[in-house]
């Protein structure tokens, strides 16, 4: 299908006839063209040149042969392509990336269209007495922010918590180490505070100690259609008795290194930007009273944490 565009109607000059059918179709095909090593379609380069670029579309026809490298150049330009530096991306290595990914998505559109659904994005956070380090405002020169460490040992805090996807509130415990029994507190937790939902997913990364047999055990058995990830030296049953009252739990696994995909990453950057970055506590307890009261104010809820997080439109 060719790529070019008359706008003759609209007093502009008709480069390249015929038409496409309409300006986004034609750009997205040639940004499928520009996505694309040029390996991959029998070129030995790992970039396309303008040339190149111009003589692969008219092989496939999708311009004229006559087109000079100024007219594509402008053809690209007339569809907002250019050439630009590149820069470095986070990938994950998942093959099924596609199929997790849409899977969490339908899970989140259930939540919002069912009252008896309840969707949660779960993560750990952790934070240190010394304080992290980011911009703040000083005088112009050599003169910098700065964060005074604490004389006495460094020490260190984590959160664990869950993020419900349609209200914004957010359920949280801070320990210093967020182990299976901080988990399954909070599973019980989110349980007692949704007791009138059908069911709770949770959605959350792949760290090892969410698919703990001490933890699946003691929730409801699991519609997951991939196998949870686990070291081969753990057991696989679970240490205790099995749960009388299994928790009406539903895991929901992100990719493997996807944390984009997992809304709660946000929270734990606004936290950071507002309570941790350059704080001037020399005690370690006042910083957790100020985390625990950042956290608490979302305890019932919140359109504009929502927002800030990616699940509402601006």
């Amino acid at each position: 299908m060719p790529l070019c565009i008359s706008r003759k109607d609209a007093g502009g000059s008709p480069l390249f006839p015929p038409e496409h059918s309409s300006e986004e179709e034609a750009r997205e095909e040639v940004l499928r063209l520009v996505r694309r090593t040029p390996r991959s379609m029998g070129l030995d380069r790992t970039r396309w040149t303008l040339g190149l670029l111009a003589r692969k579309m008219e092989a496939i026809g999708d311009i004229p042969d006559s087109i000079t490298r100024g007219g594509f150049s402008k053809l690209l330009g007339r569809l907002g392509i250019s050439y630009k530096r590149g820069r470095q991306r986070m990938r994950s290595p998942d093959p099924d990336y596609e199929e997790k990914r849409q899977y969490a998505a339908e899970r989140l559109q259930e939540a919002r269209t069912d009252p008896d659904v309840t969707l949660l994005y779960l993560d750990e956070c952790g934070y240190e007495k010394i304080p992290s380090l980011d911009r703040g405002y000083e005088a112009k020169g050599e003169k910098q922010p700065t964060a005074a460490p604490s004389q006495s040992s460094n020490q260190q805090m984590r959160v664990a918590a869950c993020l419900n996807a349609t209200t914004g509130t957010v359920h949280a415990r801070r320990a210093e180490e967020t182990g299976r029994q901080v988990l399954l507190d909070l599973y019980r937790e989110v349980v007692d505070c949704y007791s009138g939902a059908r069911v709770i997913y949770v959605v959350q990364d792949n760290w090892p100690v969410h698919y703990h047999a001490d933890i699946i055990g003691q929730l409801e058995p699991q519609q997951w259609p991939w196998p949870f990830k686990v070291p081969g030296n753990w057991p696989e049953v679970s240490s205790g008795a099995t749960a009388k009252d299994p928790l009406p739990i539903q895991i929901v696994g992100l990719p493997t290194y996807a944390p984009w995909l997992n809304p709660i990453e946000k929270l734990w950057r606004y936290l950071k930007q507002e309570v941790v970055h350059l704080h001037q506590e020399e005690n370690f307890a006042p910083l957790h009273d100020h985390v625990d009261a950042f956290l608490d104010q979302f305890a019932d809820g919140s359109q504009h944490l929502l927002r800030c997080v990616g699940l509402l439109p601006n």
